[in-house]
């Protein structure tokens, strides 16, 4: 279905996945409650003053600024996409919690209903940089990270949690390399994790690796082929079939460190290869998104600083971004994850 129909416009082509039932209020939601154009949620963030615990929440069909959704248990920056999610449920795994090692804390929201986060269980090891939050409908696996087992350490890791049932992380394999603050996207099938930071000083080295790992099958990742630049602290979101990476910095390899990127790669999921240009962020930032199966909105971390903006592309046109809205306070870093990403299409 190319739009989302409103309950006083159905017309269009039709799949029967794309069944909609019309609810009180004039909105529609899909068989299986989710809100028409489905959610897009920001866990936590970071700001001058410190971590915050606010979850936001955007419907992703319709540009407009972000709402309060509720809080986590702990103030924390959140993940580089280390949150994942089924139709039905937010999962937040780990992040900066002030500490030197970061926190191992999982959470859960309920993504149809407005409320505060639940203990989920821990992940395996703490992390503070994590990354690649890739899910399909059932299973969530979460990606390397910095933190453990040493302050300032960046291990290869991947853990996963079977989303519907409460419980600590088990080991899933190994990335092809050790990096923090890791970008990622996913099919239903099939998850990707591209660039991060291989260093853990200022001035270390990025990566421009993207690798794959099979979602329902535990094992190490394969590599999938090359970012168009070394980079890390890039947005990820994906539709079935398409994953695209925004913005990012970049280090001493092509440029100072903590230089900022607009660029967004794309690469086809189901293949293997290098990314292409896609098109370009408003600004050069360091980023995080979400999706459904037609945009891609990234929050863009950087500005006054970290200004809160969000901006959107169509996922299956090159281009650049359009101004989608404002979260409900001005922060980065933020967890991100939504009821319609490529892993649930």
């Amino acid at each position: 279905m190319s739009t989302y129909p409103t309950s006083s416009g159905a017309s269009g082509t039709w799949k029967l996945k794309d069944v909609w039932v019309a609810i009180r209020g004039g909105d529609w939601i899909p068989e299986n409650g989710a809100l028409s154009g489905n959610r897009g949620l920001f866990f936590g963030g970071s700001t001058p003053g410190g971590n915050v615990n606010t979850i936001d929440f955007i419907t992703i069909a319709a540009a407009g600024n972000a709402t309060d959704f509720g809080d986590l248990n702990t103030a924390m920056y959140g993940s580089q996409n280390g949150a994942v999610g089924s139709t039905t449920r937010g999962v937040n795994g780990g992040g900066g919690d002030g500490t030197p090692i970061g926190t191992n804390e999982i959470s859960y929201i309920t993504i149809a209903s407005a409320g505060n986060g639940t203990d989920f269980g821990d992940l395996t090891v703490n992390g503070r940089a994590l990354g690649a939050g890739i899910s399909s409908s059932t299973r969530g696996v979460f990606g390397p990270r910095r933190g453990a087992p040493a302050p300032g350490f960046n291990n290869n890791v991947f853990d996963y949690i079977t989303i519907a049932s409460t419980g600590n992380a088990t080991d899933f394999g190994d990335a092809t390399i050790q990096a923090a603050n890791n970008a990622g996207a996913c099919s239903s099938t099939r998850g990707l994790r591209a660039g991060g930071n291989l260093n853990t000083a200022p001035g270390g080295e990025s990566s421009n690796v993207i690798d794959y790992i099979t979602i329902a099958s535990t094992g190490n990742a394969t590599d999938f082929g090359d970012l168009s630049a070394i980079k890390n602290d890039s947005g990820g979101c994906s539709t079935s079939t398409k994953a695209l990476f925004g913005g990012g910095t970049s280090n001493p390899g092509s440029a100072p460190y903590g230089s900022l990127i607009n660029v967004i790669d794309t690469v086809t999921i189901a293949s293997t290869g290098n990314a292409t240009d896609f098109g370009d962020l408003s600004v050069a930032t360091a980023a995080r998104a979400v999706s459904n199966s037609v945009r891609g909105v990234f929050q863009e971390n950087t500005g006054s600083p970290n200004n809160g903006n969000t901006s959107f592309v169509t996922i299956a046109s090159a281009g650049n971004v359009s101004t989608f809205g404002d979260l409900s306070a001005a922060r980065g870093t933020s967890g991100t994850g939504s009821n319609a990403h490529g892993g649930v299409q």
